[in-house]
């Protein structure tokens, strides 16, 4: 028989990312992305192997493209928006038979964003600094039950757009204004366009992100110093849609909107421990401890 050599390393807060090269000390990470597991220490390791796939589950709003419209509370503290920020959202459109207007405005001013997928096939994003200049950008070719992940940046006068990994640039006239700050919702613009479908998320962040391959997934930290505001588009009892945010800019659900809608998002749960052992076999035998279920994962 073999002798069991147990190995345990624990987190914190999850795990986030690799970017020290090897270490015997694990820092807080809170997503576990290409790290090797060996008899000696954790080490940086060439290439990303998934070792295993936590999701929690919520009931996300079903916008019935009728009158369902959710209304986030205006923070002067985070709107305008200053000239370096980035957004993110996870939606679908049920169909395109109408236009169907995922972030739009509240009133009869511009909102700082504005995201519809149009009859077209088309989805149009369009950004209103606090002048009136715009900067569009267009996405064709969207059918309607396609899962849109996107991402908008803007950097002084240029915006930046990916949608499902195609991306589009604009230019906006100043690079020293604002952002509008008119009220702004989901799922409407100015009480016409409603959205048919869902919206998973809706997060803006203080800083410019150079990846986008988080997309697909919910923030584990949505207090982390460069997050505005972060909305998953789920309501409580009170109607309210919760902001994860620093701000808690909390918005309500108005209309009939129900709760029933599968969720689009990788919703992380922190890992709590990983324990690695060697097997009778000598082979590393490996346990995930995720809230307080441990789940057996192997390491090749």
């Amino acid at each position: 028989m073999g002798t069991t050599i147990p190995r345990q390393f624990n987190f914190a807060k999850g795990a986030n990312t690799t970017a020290l090269g090897h270490t015997s000390a694990f820092p807080v990470y809170p997503v576990l992305d290409e790290i090797d597991l060996n008899r000696v220490a954790a080490q940086r390791r060439k290439g990303k192997v998934a070792i295993y796939t936590f999701s929690g589950s919520s009931d996300l709003i079903e916008f019935d493209g009728t009158n369902d419209v959710v209304t986030p509370y205006l923070d002067t503290r985070v709107i305008p928006l200053g000239v370096r920020w980035t957004a993110e959202t996870l939606f679908v459109s049920t169909s395109v038979a109408s236009d169907r207007c995922i972030v739009g405005r509240g009133g009869a001013s511009a909102a700082w964003l504005k995201v519809v997928q149009n009859t077209s096939s088309e989805v149009v994003v369009t950004l209103t600094d606090s002048a009136g200049n715009t900067a569009s950008m267009t996405w064709t070719g969207i059918a309607g039950g396609t899962v849109c992940a996107l991402q908008v940046t803007r950097n002084g006068t240029a915006v930046t757009g990916y949608l499902n990994g195609t991306s589009k640039t604009a230019t906006l006239a100043s690079a020293t204004n604002l952002m509008q700050n008119s009220a702004w919702v989901f799922g409407a613009d100015n009480s016409g366009s409603y959205h048919l479908g869902r919206i998973d998320y809706f997060r803006v962040f203080s800083a410019l992100k150079t990846t986008t391959r988080d997309l697909s997934f919910r923030l584990l930290d949505p207090r982390a110093s460069t997050v505005l505001m972060d909305y998953i588009l789920t309501k409580d009892a009170n109607s309210k849609v919760i902001d994860r945010g620093p701000y808690e800019m909390h918005a309500a659900a108005a209309g009939a909107p129900t709760t029933a809608g599968a969720v689009l998002a990788v919703n992380p749960e922190p890992v709590r421990f990983i324990s690695v052992n060697l097997d009778t076999d000598n082979a590393p035998q490996g346990y995930v401890m995720v809230r307080n279920r441990v789940y057996p994962v192997r390491f090749f």
